[in-house]
């Protein structure tokens, strides 16, 4: 794109780089000449921040855990100790400790930190060699609340226990006093145990997930399957064709499925079953979270709706007193809405969620005090999805505004793997002329423009020649 479309003219490119093992060579045209430097560091050792996340929290207390990387062990008695790391708040120094590696090129440190409104934070390594990775910038936002409905046609207990945490706001309602007016400002909505599903309830619902809003459906034991099956098809989860009672154990879980990730440190081939007495079979393509023992699935999904194929009432099941309950249904819940993480990575693709609601021309804007830009976004229903990719293009600590007001706190960081210092050798590009230097880049660009001077002048001399000589034949024939 930065080449003229003109096919006769000379087009040269000149790639200095220290050429990353991030990605392969850009393939380049024949016709165009490519010429490569490959610039290497000085030093090879370096100490990087990694990252940073949260290990625990409690009501007052949050655990952050920095993991801190070298690239070379001590070496000939050269320890690598005492390196200095440093915890500010809004540029206030909160906390300071050390790193030691004299026995490992990895490393890990902890810091505790209260549970205020917020926190913009930044680590500070000191390290002289790399210093982009020597930072790390993260914040930790006052948290905003999970709204979830649950809409009762059993009792709704359960639930509310899953649901008693902080970050959750739970309501539950009776099928037959459901207020429609309050779906739409819902993040996760239950269907306990309903027996029918209206075309009143499943048109709301629709429109409700295409606005991004998650589902749950949790059958009864005895459903009219015709109008089950008619909000099945339209949330394109397939539909039941039979109910069966049959005692079934619950052994099959799909441990890449996303509501079990960091779930389990190992998968888990033996534990406690659980069963259910009576479930329905359904045809369909949707995705298998759980299955049974036949595998035949238990719990489904598509897109950002979940389908159990049987309910788990006491009566039918002991799946409410598996330990499997909590993580598969609270990580439904915590994925309604994604939270915002604690920083997002320069040059990848970002989802950013922001629980807010804008009108028909109101956009979301990210600044810090020298910079602005409008990221790409969707207007859903009760938040806003933000993507992001090259912008910003500096790290550091920034706000979500709308106009001039407020939202929250988010972070970008340069990606890590620039700190590996492992390179591609460019003598392996097709058609690239390497150079070990850039003087011997440019010496060599001027030795090939001074040739070029030379053939000017002897072409304008031999027009000089042929000028006289048609001279002096006009003036002596």
């Amino acid at each position: 794109q930065l080449f003229s479309n003109e096919k006769d003219v000379l087009k040269q490119l000149v790639y200095i780089s220290d050429f990353q093992q991030k990605e392969a060579f850009p393939e380049i045209p024949d016709y165009i000449i490519l010429e490569a430097v490959q610039l290497k560091p000085v030093k090879t050792s370096n100490i990087s921040i990694d990252s940073v996340f949260i290990a625990s929290k409690n009501a007052s207390t949050t655990q952050l855990k920095v993991k801190v990387s070298t690239l070379q062990q001590a070496q000939n008695g050269n320890e690598i100790s005492n390196v200095p790391i440093s915890l500010f708040n809004s540029e206030k120094l909160i906390a300071k400790t050390a790193l030691d590696f004299s026995k490992n090129t990895r490393g890990s440190v902890i810091f505790d930190i209260d549970n205020s409104e917020e926190f913009i934070g930044k680590l500070q390594l000191n390290d002289p060699n790399l210093p982009f990775d020597n930072s790390l910038f993260f914040s930790i936002n006052k948290p905003g609340k999970i709204k979830i409905l649950a809409i009762n046609e059993t009792d709704g207990t359960f639930l509310q226990r899953l649901f008693e945490k902080e970050e959750f706001l739970f309501t539950q309602q009776t099928f037959k006093m459901l207020n429609y007016n309050e779906i739409p400002d819902q993040n996760f909505i239950v269907l306990n145990e309903l027996k029918e599903i209206p075309a009143s309830l499943a048109t709301a619902l629709k429109s409700f997930s295409d606005e991004g809003g998650s589902v749950l459906v949790i059958p009864a034991s005895e459903v009219d399957l015709s109008s089950y099956n008619n909000f099945l098809q339209t949330m394109s989860l397939g539909t039941f064709t039979s109910e069966r009672v049959q005692e079934k154990k619950i052994t099959k879980i799909v441990f890449s499925h996303p509501l079990f990730k960091d779930v389990f440190e190992k998968e888990v081939a033996n534990f406690q079953y659980p069963k259910v007495n009576s479930f329905y079979d359904i045809s369909t393509t949707a995705t298998s979270a759980i299955g049974f023992e036949d595998t035949q699935p238990f719990l489904l999904q598509k897109n950002k709706t979940y389908l159990f194929t049987a309910a788990i009432n006491k009566e039918n099941s002991n799946f409410q007193n598996s330990p499997l309950v909590v993580p598969t249904i609270y990580n439904m819940a915590l994925q309604s809405l994604p939270l915002p993480k604690l920083y997002y990575t320069i040059g990848e693709q970002n989802s950013i969620a922001v629980p807010v609601k804008l009108g028909a021309d109101e956009i979301l804007t990210i600044k810090d005090s020298t910079a602005q830009f409008i990221p790409l976004q969707q207007t859903k229903a009760n938040f806003v999805l933000m993507t992001t990719t090259e912008e910003p293009n500096k790290a550091g600590n920034y706000q979500i505004v709308e106009e001039n007001d407020f939202l929250e706190n988010i972070s970008y960081n340069y990606a890590r793997n620039e700190s590996q210092l492992q390179y591609l050798n460019p003598e392996d590009w097709i058609g690239a002329k390497v150079y070990k230097t850039i003087d011997a880049l440019f010496d060599s660009i001027n030795e090939a423009n001074s040739i070029n001077n030379f053939w000017k002048w002897f072409a304008i001399f031999a027009l000089l020649f042929l000028l006289f000589e048609m001279l002096i034949l006009k003036f002596y024939k």
